[in-house]
């Protein structure tokens, strides 16, 4: 245990001295670099001025950054809201349109503006342009086809609706309705939007304050404080430079999940829901958190996929994993605030406890460490490129990732829609480039609950993974002697 401890000691120092020469080396590119950034940001200031002057609004770079889709991979949020009873389309449209797209603040100004805006192209820049023939029934409808009498019937019309685009010449969002008489007397809605709009943390601010019967005006999820985002600044203008030649040179995973040619149909599942009270249980125990025990048993779930499709020895895989570094309460808007940081997921651990561990272990370092703001910085400096040469570099990373992974922690309470008792809800975040697999963590009133969305060329039932899932959590309780407590 000595010599490992210092080992470490002496990796902490040559990282800290290739940290400080890498700096330095940046410093010395400065005088290059400097020039042209101002002058790009003088052109791109005076073509923000002429659209503005035209009547439009320039994305801003953390909503540009995702007009990058691919026709295999597009950058839309999915989401299902599970309902009990049953309701109309007419109320829902009645509802999204009262209390989102024409809800207006104290000061007279839309709460979501962008909800009745298009995207377009304007001087090679996207620009939001105010949609004049914009109705809100081509946004919010009634699933037409057959209606599903079991889960999986609902996950493959889930499935067929994910897998198509939304229209570029609409806004990118929608509603749509799925009655489901048959599942427990219960309805459901799918609620999709394009990356640009906003997050996953905005928009789950906008549902929980906005469209739900009761606003919950105390959800407001963990983010950096203001001295933190200070010092964390301080720290990543240091190991910055480090950080991206790291990320540079990071070989890319190769694995039965990654790197193959996807062909844009999607597959979705999901988990039954696990008690929240459950997870923290576990945490407690093993002094980690509820990120570190989901994360660890997904990495587990992927391990056991690999195992049984694979006749490799599994490795750990790189996962995206979006870190929220909104400031403070005031900066909570309907727009993206967010930086995408690389976990070594650990996929090649033996073990569920030392999976957990290992987990806590490679988080801890992701949060101490400064990457989500050099991150942040990164796609900022790019997006002052052409879009033609900012893809590609931001591609380059994109292709080294198996799978992406979010979680989005949601109120501990039950709430309701048109009367109608909230049971659940599951989402799915959209992935770039080749990635094929992308998961998330949603708690809700007292559970909590992952979904898994592929590609369906490179895994065709992800529902297998979802059931690893369930056997590995099954497993970790039993190795830690847990009873786990029962979904009311």
């Amino acid at each position: 245990m000595g010599s490992r401890r210092v080992r470490n000691s002496g990796l902490n120092k040559l990282y800290w001295v290739a940290c400080v020469f890498t700096f330095v080396a940046s410093l010395m590119l400065l005088p290059v670099l400097l020039p042209v950034i101002l002058l790009l940001l003088a052109c791109n200031g005076s073509i923000y001025l002429l659209i503005r002057l035209k009547g439009a609004i320039p994305l801003p770079a953390d909503d540009v950054v995702w007009q990058q889709d691919r026709a295999t991979n597009l950058h839309i949020v999915s989401a299902v809201v599970f309902l009990a009873g049953q309701s109309t389309v007419e109320k829902l449209r009645e509802l999204v349109a009262e209390r989102l797209v024409n809800f207006k603040r104290e000061n007279g100004e839309k709460l979501c503006p962008r909800l009745t805006c298009r995207i377009e192209t304007m001087y090679g820049q996207y620009v939001w342009l105010e949609d004049a023939n914009f109705n809100i029934e081509q946004h919010v409808r009634l699933w037409q086809g057959r209606l599903p009498t079991t889960t999986s019937q609902l996950q493959a019309i889930v499935s067929e609706i994910c897998s198509q685009p939304l229209p570029y010449d609409k806004p990118l969002w929608e509603f749509i309705l799925i009655p489901t008489p048959d599942l427990d007397n219960s309805h459901c809605f799918v609620f999709r939007i394009h990356h640009s709009y906003a997050d996953g943390i905005a928009l789950t601010r906008l549902f929980v304050n906005n469209l739900f019967d009761v606003p919950v005006r105390d959800y407001e999820p963990i983010r950096f404080s203001t001295k933190q985002q200070l010092l964390t600044w301080c720290k990543a203008a240091l190991v910055g430079p480090m950080t991206v030649l790291t990320k540079c040179l990071s070989p890319a995973d190769h694995s039965e999940i990654h790197g193959g040619t996807l062909n844009g149909k999607k597959i979705v599942a999901w988990s039954k829901n696990f008690s929240l009270a459950t997870v923290k249980e576990i945490k407690n125990q093993t002094k980690t958190t509820v990120n570190d025990v989901m994360t660890s048993c997904l990495s587990g779930a992927l391990r056991c996929y690999l195992q049984h499709h694979s006749e490799q020895q599994p490795q750990d895989i790189w996962a995206a994993v979006p870190v929220d570094v909104r400031a403070d309460r005031k900066s909570m808007k309907f727009t993206n605030k967010f930086a995408l940081v690389f976990l070594r997921a650990p996929v090649g651990v033996e073990g569920n406890v030392e999976q957990l561990f290992e987990t806590k272990q490679r988080m801890d370092d992701i949060k101490m460490s400064a990457e989500p703001f050099v991150a942040a910085s990164t796609v900022r400096l790019l997006m002052l490129l052409p879009h033609f040469i900012s893809k590609p570099i931001l591609d380059l990373f994109s292709f080294k990732m198996s799978c992406v992974l979010s979680n989005v922690p949601g109120p501990q309470l039950t709430l309701t829609i048109g009367g109608n008792e909230a049971l659940g809800g599951v989402f799915w975040p959209p992935a770039r480039a080749n990635i094929a697999i992308m998961m998330s963590i949603f708690s809700y009133n007292g559970h909590i609950n992952i979904g898994v969305m592929a590609d369906e060329a490179i895994v065709s039932e992800p529902k297998e993974i979802v059931a690893n899932f369930e056997k590995h959590f099954n497993e970790l309780c039993e190795t830690l002697n847990i009873t786990q407590n029962k979904i009311e």
